[in-house]
């Protein structure tokens, strides 16, 4: 999946013209959507029926590995609800206010402002992500939660990688491969 690769990568140097964190936000926010998508996807897959017998025809382990998959975007359903309605799409107004209004006022963020789009930064974005992303935590709980919720999002990693068996159950079923 090509948002990992923004999120993980050490350096990007055509995408990081604003800064590194900037790209991993943006692919991050990216992944979490697609991840949305994906459960999305195969919720509505599994209840065809065309789909459902071609799935009968399937070994039990492709069966049960396809159940696995289902049962883990099921399980993160809420955090990754949670984080592509908040952060997923356009950042919400009242998330950012809410946001602003919650942030701990010892927390500062640095706003770059250049002469040209390109050479303003937005350094502070990253503090409003995490606090949009903990939204109703006591700050004293945000860094385990921020960990708890990305640790849940990074075992849905190989589901991407296992959803390579559901295009190919249409593929050969169709003759396409």
């Amino acid at each position: 999946m090509l948002e990992l690769y923004g999120v993980h990568a050490e350096s990007i140097e055509s995408l990081d013209g604003h800064s590194a964190q900037w790209r991993r936000t943006y692919f991050f926010r990216n992944s979490v959507r697609t991840l949305w998508e994906i459960q999305g996807t195969l919720t509505t897959i599994r209840m065809n029926r065309e789909f459902r017998h071609m799935l009968q025809k399937r070994s039990h382990k492709v069966r049960a590995d396809l159940k696995q998959i289902c049962a883990k975007l099921n399980a993160a359903s809420a955090v990754t609800r949670t984080i592509r309605n908040a952060l997923g799409g356009h950042i919400l107004p009242q998330a950012v206010q809410t946001a602003l209004n919650n942030i701990a006022y010892d927390r500062w963020g640095v706003l770059e402002v250049g002469r040209v789009s390109k050479d303003t930064h937005f350094k502070m974005a990253g503090d409003l992500v995490v606090e949009i992303f903990a939204d109703g935590v006591p700050e004293s709980q945000k860094s385990s939660k921020i960990e708890g919720d990305i640790g849940t999002l990074a075992e849905l990693l190989p589901v991407v990688v296992q959803l390579e068996e559901v295009i190919n159950i249409y593929l050969e079923e169709r003759d396409l491969i």
